[in-house]
């Protein structure tokens, strides 16, 4: 616009006219000429066009900076009404009103902005809200979730085949599927971003949703196919199927690992953050849940399918083993056992109670009788006095020397005594402590209210965890009278109020005097 049609522009203003009549934009019979001409030209629809993936971020990081300007525009922009106002206000000096009037991009912008909320150009809301999609019609065609059209990505099922697996289900929307194999590291130089858009950028929230479902679909197979098995028992084979090393293993099968885009070191993967190809598997098992709607049928089908070999095993396991007999100690003891020589329970291999077994070997006078594994520590010293229950030569050699032992006061009788000195040593310790307990309170002492849990974890410690204190309480006139015992001796009595309190009571007074509990806990080993 020309300066000498400034003071007409602002008289016209004032007159009411609208800025619209002094076009600041080039002709729009200019465009159109431009564009018809454009048309008639023969265009090549063969074309190839190349990307790589720096192309791609490019494309990417403009349309971002795209929408963001455009909500700027929006949010801070004037529309042509309220800049017709500002430039006939006297809120702001002449120089100011001409630099607006000849700013062709102030008021390409504010009738931008005024078309838009005049509804005249919805595609503004496409843009921002990523919805933006070109499709011509064909019989390809399919709906996005957000509602517009685009072009099916065909799927290649081909890919999906793998020998000595089941194929894997396929995930029909492509966006989804391709958002699995995008790793959050990809995305720390996208800066300009908005955290929401961070957020949905890669496979995260996908492996979150995964983990939970292959946990929840897992369980309703393996409580299905075991129908007795105990809670434990589940938990333990549910955690054989769904660990990291077993999830990579189908991540690697499938070739996921082909497949991941991440800036993580090929090394780093392959040594030691393997991790992400079981993540992986998840987030795809997250995206197959979203693309069918949160219908676990098919997926159920296909997990079963997968992990048809491993529950096959862990079933022939479960056949092959004996039911635990709760009173295999108790049977055990009372077959050779005395207070002065018994079954003593020694953990040869710690377990972790998930996949690694605890094994214990049940032992007397230093010999092993028999050998337990079992994924609890407590099943595993079961099983070992089963074990020692069917080796018949250790019973009949122990058994005779049972019955050689004067049980009234747990010794064995001078005429055997020359045949073990480590069990005459034994016995003379034993017959101190018989001297010197039990121990009975007379009501002073302050009890301790975790008492009984302090006494256990020293007990168990020195004398190993199946050595645990036993109270017997019985109820004299109102009161409580509690016997602590270890391994059938009863080291103190106590009375009080009601059984808890006379129990640690009886423990208080054991650890008020630990000289008297450390000799007898020296006795017992």
């Amino acid at each position: 616009m020309p300066d000498s049609s400034y003071d007409d522009f602002i008289e016209s203003l004032n007159r009411g006219a609208s800025a619209s009549e002094y076009s600041v934009a080039p002709s729009t019979k200019r465009i159109s000429e431009s564009i018809s001409t454009q048309k008639t030209k023969k265009q090549s629809v063969d074309k190839t066009v190349e990307l790589g993936i720096t192309d791609v971020q490019r494309i990417e990081h403009s349309y971002q900076i795209i929408k963001k300007n455009l909500r700027t525009l929006l949010d801070e922009c004037p529309d042509q009404r309220q800049l017709n106002k500002i430039v006939v206000s006297d809120a702001i000096d002449d120089e100011t009103k001409q630099a607006m009037l000849l700013n062709k991009s102030v008021w390409s912008a504010s009738s931008l902005k005024s078309m838009y909320l005049d509804g005249e150009i919805p595609v503004v809301d496409s843009i921002l809200a990523d919805g933006l999609s070109y499709s011509p019609k064909s019989a390809g065609e399919t709906k996005a979730p957000n509602g517009t059209k685009r072009i099916a990505v065909p799927t290649d099922d081909e890919n999906n085949q793998v020998e000595g697996i089941p194929p894997l289900p396929t995930i029909k929307d492509p966006e989804l599927a391709a958002r699995v194999f995008v790793h959050k590291s990809t995305t720390n130089s996208k800066s300009y971003l908005a955290m929401s858009e961070l957020i949905n950028s890669h496979n995260e929230r996908l492996e979150f949703l995964g983990d939970s479902i292959l946990n929840n679909v897992v369980t309703l197979i393996i409580f299905e196919q075991f129908p007795t098995a105990s809670e434990g028992e589940l938990s333990r084979i549910r955690a054989s199927l769904i660990n990291n090393a077993f999830l990579t293993e189908f991540s690697l099968a499938y070739g996921f690992d082909k497949k991941l885009k991440s800036n993580i070191n090929e090394e780093d993967l392959r040594n030691g953050k393997q991790k992400i190809y079981a993540d992986l598997f998840e987030a795809y098992i997250g995206a197959l849940i979203i693309d069918r709607k949160y219908d676990i049928t098919e997926i159920k089908a296909w997990l079963k399918k997968l992990m048809k070999d491993k529950l096959g095993s862990i079933a022939r396991d479960m056949k092959g083993i004996k039911e635990v007999n709760k009173d295999a100690k108790a049977e055990l003891y009372s077959l050779i056992g005395t207070a002065a020589l018994h079954p003593q329970y020694e953990v040869i291999v710690e377990g972790d109670g998930s996949e690694k077994q605890f094994e214990i070997a049940c032992t007397m006078n230093g010999e092993i009788l028999g050998v337990g594994r079992a994924p609890s520590h407590k099943e595993a010293g079961l099983r070992a006095a089963m074990h020692a229950l069917t080796n018949k030569p250790v019973l009949t050699k122990y058994g005779r020397l049972r019955s050689n032992t004067d049980r009234s006061v747990s010794v064995i009788s001078s005429t055997r005594r020359s045949e073990s000195p480590k069990v005459e040593a034994r016995f003379n310790k034993l017959d101190i402590v018989d001297r010197q307990f039990p121990l009975v309170s007379d009501g002073s002492e302050v009890v301790d209210a975790d008492a009984r849990n302090q006494l256990y974890a020293i007990v168990t410690k020195n004398l190993g965890p199946d050595e645990i204190p036993q109270y017997q309480v019985e109820e004299i006139d109102g009161s409580f009278k509690a016997r602590l015992s270890i391994r059938g001796r009863t080291l103190s009595t106590a009375v009080d109020v009601s059984k808890k309190k006379a129990s640690n009571r009886c423990a208080t007074l054991l650890l008020r005097n630990r000289a008297a509990l450390e000799r007898a806990i020296a006795a017992f080993k």
